[in-house]
């Protein structure tokens, strides 16, 4: 619980007190999950988790610092794998997705004490497929995480068990542009199917956008407006090295999808305008 919560003085002393007995098992102690005290310290904590536990501008310095002392103790457990597969690297970068830039000096801590970002877990996914790529309402991911992680070993080919490289998630989350044009930029295929036969151009075709919305700010309703922006920027970034006119498994282009979705959103758009004008009438 310690090492969640970000309790470095606690650990400090627990620390102590094994190398007195010579005993640092409890660094590799695993939970019912097959975690060990370093997957939990690399998830960490925020505000909204525990909002009497540690201060927001806090949260990054008191992970950090409990990572160092959990690897000085036993080095050998920067790439320990839970019982999906999952190793410290890729808890924090799923927790990207809620920290956002400030949080990167926590995988880079790990990627410094020799983390292989290759290592493949859940689902098959690779650390840079797990960049918090999916989280409804979170931050664009910051594109010196994805570099590091190139650093350290990921590739942007790797694909998952559904086939999908992290290009078919960034370009899912409409928010992601920059980062699907840092994996571009690096060779990702934006041609690259996966097992539905989808590109990552298909991908935003069908796309999702909720704002570009930091950790601390709460989710707020967009419009059909937002959305298109967002899809058409995220095109332009894709389009400019493929076509749209391949077709997927269905033999939809990312055109028929693009307008089969938008038309979806104005009806959903109609329906929510509609419900306004009950409520303000009392019908």
């Amino acid at each position: 619980m310690g090492s969640l919560y970000s309790n470095a003085g606690g650990i400090q002393v627990l620390l102590d007190d094994a190398r007195d007995t010579d005993d640092l098992g409890m660094v590799q102690q695993l939970d019912s999950d097959g975690r060990i005290r370093l997957h939990c310290a690399a998830w960490g904590v925020d505000e909204s988790d525990e909002p009497n536990s540690v201060e927001a501008d806090q949260v990054v310095p008191h992970a950090t610092t409990t990572i160092e002392l959990l690897m000085a103790a036993v080095p050998s457990t920067v790439s320990a794998r839970d019982e999906r597969g999952d190793t410290p690297l890729h808890f924090s970068v799923r927790r990207h997705g809620r920290h956002g830039g400030r949080h990167v000096a926590i995988p880079r801590l790990l990627c410094e004490h020799g983390a292989d970002a290759c290592i493949v877990g859940r689902n098959g996914e690779t650390q840079l497929h797990g960049l918090g790529f999916r989280y409804r309402g979170c931050e664009p991911v910051d594109a010196g995480l994805v570099n590091l992680l190139l650093e350290c070993g990921a590739s942007v080919g790797d694909a998952d068990a559904d086939s999908s490289t992290p290009l078919h998630f960034a370009a899912k989350h409409l928010a992601h542009m920059e980062a699907a044009r840092d994996l571009l930029t690096s060779g990702a295929d934006v041609s690259a199917t996966n097992r539905q036969g989808t590109t990552p151009v298909h991908e935003a075709a069908a796309g999702s956008y909720f704002g570009p919305l930091g950790a601390r700010q709460p989710l707020r309703y967009t419009t059909l407006e937002d959305r298109v922006r967002a899809q058409d920027e995220m095109t332009v970034v894709l389009l400019h090295s493929t076509s749209e006119t391949q077709a997927n498994a269905e033999q939809k282009t990312p055109r028929q999808i693009c307008q089969e979705r938008n038309a979806w959103m104005e009806g959903q758009e109609d329906a929510r305008s509609n419900r306004r004008l009950y409520m303000h009438y009392g019908l």
